[in-house]
């Protein structure tokens, strides 16, 4: 993630896989030209109350507003069940109706028929067909639109509710990934995940289209894994429906490194990738103490669980347990007398007097 401030980005490439607008064009003058738009490849707008929305609508993106004086409004989330590009969680759904609203213009919205929306707005309780977050694709660019401010303020709700932030960094990834990820063109695919855990089984997808993109399956797939010990364990991929499908079991933690291969008439086809197995953190799987669990273990100790409104009792308790009781410890060290200064102090002492009445009394 690279952070420049528009005149930095005027003097950029456009190799940037994804680039965020945050209130551009704006009031402020910060303008973008609607050619330098066009060239990307990807590109995520989000509004505010600094949007320039005249200048906007001139960037061609997809999406203009029509006002009749620049206002803003609390919009609230609508999830769009139906939304086609990535799944929506089951924790997201329940999260969205909590968040709190973005500031959003006060418009009229217009946009391509490409659009797919995954968020509407709410606006006074009445869901509206207006979108707060959206998206377009075409055959070789991808936008989204954030259409309100304050977007962090769901990032807090996600910890007040749950305790982490997975929830919001999983939209967020989802988006991103989305936005960013080039549409795939090539006659033969493989999906994976990038990440798998030592427990989980590793599995992959493959698709192959002949010279008019039709699925087949007709041909054998096969699969060559190698560890990072140059350690090869080949597959051959299952055939389901018109695709296919491939369970490779589980792999201890490593980076693996994969080749699949198929052949469809005079074409053969290569796919390389890579995938990474972690090891599994058994205590942060679950952070909540398990009082059931800690019951048991206090009972096969002759022990037990005090809950915090019966801390009180614990003194009584201790009082009435014959195994617990003071111990007390001995311990011998002996010493030699010349190591004392004080027993040399004393003989001196006592010398010194002797020697002052012997000499006192001329003896």
């Amino acid at each position: 993630v690279v952070m420049r401030t528009p005149e930095e980005f005027l003097l950029s490439d456009d190799s940037a896989a994804l680039t965020i607008f945050y209130q551009i064009p704006s009031t402020r003058g910060i303008r973008i030209s609607e050619s330098r738009i066009a060239r990307l490849p990807s590109a995520l707008f989000i509004f505010g109350s600094q949007l320039d929305i005249q200048a906007f609508n001139r960037l061609n993106s997809g999406m203009s507003l029509s006002v009749l004086k620049e206002s803003y409004t609390e919009s609230y989330p609508v999830i769009n069940e139906a939304f086609p590009y990535f799944t929506i969680s089951q924790s997201l759904k329940k999260l969205v109706p909590k968040l709190p609203p973005l500031q959003c213009p006060f418009a009229s919205y217009q946009f391509s028929s490409l659009t797919e929306i995954l968020a509407y707005q709410q606006l006074n309780g009445i869901m509206t067909q207006f979108p707060l977050i959206s998206f377009i694709q075409s055959a070789d660019q991808k936008r989204g639109f954030i259409s309100g401010e304050n977007f962090w303020r769901w990032r807090i709700m996600d910890y007040r509710q749950s305790g982490d932030y997975q929830t919001f960094d999983e939209m967020i990834q989802k988006i991103v990934q989305f936005l960013c990820v080039k549409q795939d063109k090539s006659y033969f695919r493989v999906k994976v995940k990038s990440e798998f855990i030592e427990n989980e089984t590793v599995e992959m997808q493959a698709e192959l289209y002949n010279k008019s993109y039709e699925l087949i399956n007709d041909p054998e797939v096969s699969l060559v894994i190698t560890d990072d010990k140059e350690r090869t364990y080949p597959f051959s991929f299952g055939r389901t429906g018109s695709a296919y499908f491939l369970r490779a079991g589980s792999f201890p933690p490593g980076v693996y490194s994969y080749r699949a291969a198929v052949s469809a008439g005079p074409d053969h086809y290569e796919k390389r990738g890579s995938f990474v197995v972690t090891s599994v953190n058994l205590e942060a799987l679950n952070l909540e103490a398990d009082h059931n669990l800690l019951s048991r273990i206090a009972e096969s100790h002759q022990g037990k669980l005090l809950r915090p409104y019966e801390m009180n009792d614990l003194p009584e308790l201790l009082k009435e347990n014959n195994e617990i009781h003071s111990i007390s410890y001995n311990q011998k060290i002996f010493s030699e007398l010349i190591n004392s200064v004080w027993v040399f102090l004393l003989i001196l002492s006592f010398l010194t007097v002797e020697w002052a009445l012997r000499k006192y009394s001329g003896l």
